[in-house]
Parts: structure tokens; sequence; C-alpha cells
């Protein structure tokens, strides 16, 4: 028994007569080979033309070429012939008389493994003859290792394809601040892993009625793509309406092989996506909690047979978007909460409008920020007049509506976007004026009496007034300069407050605490008398600094 027996190895052997090969046929048969000995004329015709044009040699198989074809051989009539042999696996050996060596370059030239020549020493060429089977063997054996070596490679880069998309996918959604940049990430991510024409993202409404497009991504370039996404924007689908409410209806994938093959009805899009030259359809359910949250739709120019494995990805990347997307609605869903309990924090219950909490950090925040622009900031103190009165004369529920139309009131009357209004506790309110003057000050201050005495609501038992009115005191100041705070800003608000109640109430008092709110003072007069019961004298103030604290008595 040979090296090579038991690989079904076949020796094809072919001679023009069959007496000089005769014994070599024996030998080879005995060692247990199975040996194909075709003589004639036609012989090495025929076996060339089986080979070539119906492969019926085994990837072991070896020809050999007896003496009496070899005129053939030289000449080269059956050179292409044996050429294609070669290629389809088949090693060929010659066997002949060779005078010049350029004869058997000539042959090796044609693609010849080897050489015997006659008179055949027969040990010898059984040698050879194993020799070239073994080789073939080891051919064959070498060519599917580098088969299954490039298998692996495929599925390792495919499987490496598959976790980059993967991790791809779980950043993009973790870093998207929204739903749609969730989105918008993912077809993005697809859209370069796996290089098909074009996606996008259908959505059902809040009460889960229809399908919606909600994001689409192709190159833009692309003018067909461009129309086919414009096109399909006016789309919505019911259940089971349509490739995508199908895959809402069934929560299956689904792989349309060929557009211009369907004939179903169901296929609604069927002519815009031909007329963008788009073939293959894959569209998959995104599902989190077992329900369908969205439909994956994904589309190729080039007409392609289902992808099981293609398929099995986009699952895992619809499912990993499902739990992402569920986890991100989640998050938004909390963050949207706590802004709204963060602006519930800072606005007062009763009248809507900040509350002291959130006074207290604007006005902080606007001394910082216009203490580096060296911008003036004023800050100003509104009580309603006799209001404990007015609440034992209509009740509570009178006085809380009161207060409501007060606030209102204020809020129209300070409109500019960097002031504010809040509630500054009880029936007092406070204001912020950013980036002001004294002028812009008296000037809303009077904008707050024509809007309060608008409201015409009636106060019979207040003393200087049929109607509900508002004492109110205003300072300016400079927070650039030395010695300046928020707290020294409202304690001089909250003085000039004091004087204009103590001057008779329904009217406003201003001070003006900075040199820049008087150019060229040359002294430091910072303060109001802070006597309690005292008027303040304005002439005195101007003696100190002319402009520097400036207090006006209006009366409505």
């Amino acid at each position: 028994m040979s090296f090579c027996s038991g690989l079904s190895a076949a020796i094809w052997i072919v001679d023009e007569h069959p007496e000089p090969l005769r014994e070599l046929c024996q030998t080879l048969t005995h060692r247990g080979y199975q040996v194909r000995f075709q003589t004639g004329h036609l012989a090495l015709s025929s076996v060339l033309h089986s080979g070539s044009q119906h492969p019926q040699f085994q990837p072991l198989d070896l020809l050999v070429i007896g003496p009496g074809l070899w005129p053939n051989l030289t000449t080269g009539i059956w050179g292409p012939a044996l050429q294609r042999l070669g290629n389809l696996g088949c090693p060929w050996v010659a066997i002949g008389q060779v005078s010049q060596p350029e004869q058997r370059i000539a042959l090796f030239r044609l693609g010849g493994a080897d050489y015997l020549e006659c008179p055949l020493h027969l040990h010898e060429a059984i040698v050879r003859l194993e020799r070239q089977l073994i080789l073939q063997r080891q051919r064959a054996e070498l060519k599917t290792q580098i088969q299954q070596l490039q298998r692996d490679m495929r599925d390792y880069h495919r499987v490496e394809m598959e976790m980059q998309l993967l991790l791809a996918l779980t950043q993009a959604i973790t870093e998207a601040t929204e739903i749609e940049g969730a989105f918008h990430a993912v077809l993005d991510c697809v859209y370069h892993t796996i290089g098909w024409d074009y996606g996008e993202i259908w959505m059902p409404d809040p009460n889960r009625n229809h399908l919606a497009m909600t994001r689409s991504h192709y190159a833009i370039s692309d003018l067909a793509l461009s129309e086919f996404d414009d096109a399909s924007q006016s789309f919505v689908f019911e259940r089971d309406c349509g490739v995508v409410g199908r895959v809402w209806q069934t929560g299956r994938p689904l792989w349309i092989e060929d557009a211009t093959k369907i004939q179903d009805a169901f296929f609604v899009r069927q002519e815009l996506v031909l007329r963008a030259g788009l073939r293959t359809n894959l569209s998959v359910p995104i599902i989190a909690n077992g329900q369908i949250l969205a439909v994956l739709c994904l589309f190729h120019r080039v007409a392609m047979p289902c992808d099981g494995r293609l398929i099995k990805l986009m699952g895992a990347v619809a499912a990993q978007m499902g739990v992402l997307l569920q986890r991100k609605k989640a998050e938004l869903e909390l963050r949207r909460a706590n802004l709204q309990l963060e602006v519930l924090a800072k606005l007062d219950g009763l009248t809507q409008i900040p509350n002291r909490r959130c006074f207290d950090h604007y006005l902080l925040r606007e001394w910082q920020r216009l203490a580096q622009n060296r911008c003036l900031i004023g800050v100003g103190l509104c009580d309603v007049d006799h209001f404990k009165q007015y609440n034992d004369a209509y009740g509570h529920q009178a006085g809380d509506e009161c207060l409501v139309q007060v606030a209102r009131a204020l809020s129209h009357a300070v409109s500019e976007s960097a002031n504010l209004v809040a509630r500054y506790g009880g029936e007092e309110f406070a204001i912020v004026f950013s980036d002001t003057n004294l002028e812009q000050v008296k000037a809303i201050a009077h904008t707050i009496q024509q809007a309060i005495a608008q409201l015409a609501l009636a106060h019979a038992q207040s003393s200087v007034s049929e109607h509900i009115t508002l004492s109110m005191g205003f300072a300016i100041a400079s927070p650039h300069l030395p010695d300046s705070s928020p707290d020294e800003l409202l304690r001089w608000a909250d003085q000039a407050l004091y004087q204009a109640k103590y001057a008779g109430r329904n009217q406003f008092r201003v001070a003006a605490l900075s040199r820049a709110v008087c150019e060229g003072c040359e002294e430091v007069g910072n303060e109001i008398d802070p006597g309690i019961g005292q008027a303040i004298d304005p002439d005195r103030c101007k003696e100190v600094c002319p402009g520097v604290c400036e207090l006006e008595i209006s009366a409505s």
C-alpha cells in the first residue's frame, strides 16, 4: 500500500499504445491507486477536454502522458489545455525521450510537474509519481488551511466590526442629550459601519396609533436619496401597513432582497424606492421591555440575498438601542422632572414669579457679572400699603388674588429681560435692575405706579387711597467698587422704602450710592441717614456728594 493510498487518488495514464506503460499501470494498481488507462490517438484530447470542461479530477489526481503522445507535447499543440488542467489542480507528468535540454524546458513551461525519460526505470518512476501525489495532497491541505484562515479572518473582522459598532452605539447614545440625538448617532454609526446607502428610524406617536419618520441618514450630495427622503417624510404607517407597519405589527425583522420583484401591495413606497435606485431593504424592530419603541429601516442599492448574520447583527444593534434608549428616555424624564422641581423651587407658589431664594441667587450672580463689566446694578423693594387691613376687610382669598395681580403688574412694568421681579415675602416684592442707571430706575418706578393704579383694586381701609397702592424703595450701586456688597445694597433699598412709608406711603425713594452715578464726584457720599423716624434731607445729601445720594419724593 502506498503513502497516498486511501486518499481516493486516481492516476490517469494516457498513451497512443498500451504496451509501453502496461507494467507501470499494473504496479500502480497493485500499490492501491485507482489507475485509469486510456489509449489511442485521441486519448489525450479526450482527457483534456473532460478535465477542462467538466472537472472530473479529484484534488489529488495525477495525469501521466506516455511517450507515444510526446510529439504532440513538444509542438505545443496542447499547451493551453494543459495549462487549464493545471489550473484545475491536477499536475501532469510526461514520459518520453528528449535529446535536447530546450525540449525539457519547453515541457516545464507548459506547466509540467515532472519528466520521466525512456526507457523507464520502474522503481524510480513509482517514487517520483508518488512524490507528485504527496506534493499535490500537501498543496490541497495548504489551500484548505488558507481558506479556513481567510474564513477565520473574515469572521474575526466581522466580530470586531460588530463589537466596534455596539461600543460606538453605546457611547453615542450615552453621550446624546435627547432621544433624537441618540437616533442620529445610531444611524451615523450603522451607516458608516455596514456601508448601506440609506437609513431611517420610525417612531410611534404618543397614542401609538401610527408611525412617523423621526430621523434619516444618507449622503447629502445624493439627489435621488434626498428626493426619496423628502417624499418619505410625509408618510405615516398604521400597524401592518407598509413594510414599517408590518414590522411594527409582528415585532420581527423583515428582509426584502430585491424591491423590483415585490408584487405585494403592502410595499407602499415601492415606486419611491425604485426611483431612488434602492433594491434591498432590512427593517428591524427596536424593542425594550416587550414594547416596540421604534423601527430601524436600512436600504442598499445592490440586490442582496438574505444575510442571516447581518440580520442577527442588526437585531443585536436594535436590542442594544432598545435598552439604551429606554434608559435614555428614563434619564430625560428624570432630567425634566428635576428641572421642573428646580423651577418650582425657584417660583413662588401663589404668584408664580421667582421667590426669595431665586432673587438672592440672581442678585449675587448679576452682582459678580456687572462687577467685571464695571456696570451699575439696582434693587427695589415694594410693599403693598396697609395690606393687613386689606386682608382683614376682604378676606385672605381676596388678599391672595390681590398679590397675584400686583405680581403680574410688576412683571409687565419691569419688562427688560435682564431685570427680575420676585416675591420677597408676605406682601413685599423685590426687583433686580441689571446694567441700569438712576433715570431708568425712576422711569420704571413711575411705570409701576401707573400699572398699580390701573388695577383699581378697591381698598376702603387704606389711609392714602381708595385703591391698592405701593410704597417703594430703590438703591443703585457700582459692584466693582471696594466695600460694596449685595447686602449693603439691600440695606440702602430697605432704608429708602422706610423713608417712602415714613413720608406718607404711595410713593418711592431712590438712593444712588456710588461715584459712578455722579461723574466727577470727589467725596464718598454713600450714606442715607439711617435714623428711624427721621426724614432724609435731599439738600444735605446733595451737599455731601451731588448725584451720589439723590432722593426723590413721588406721590400718585
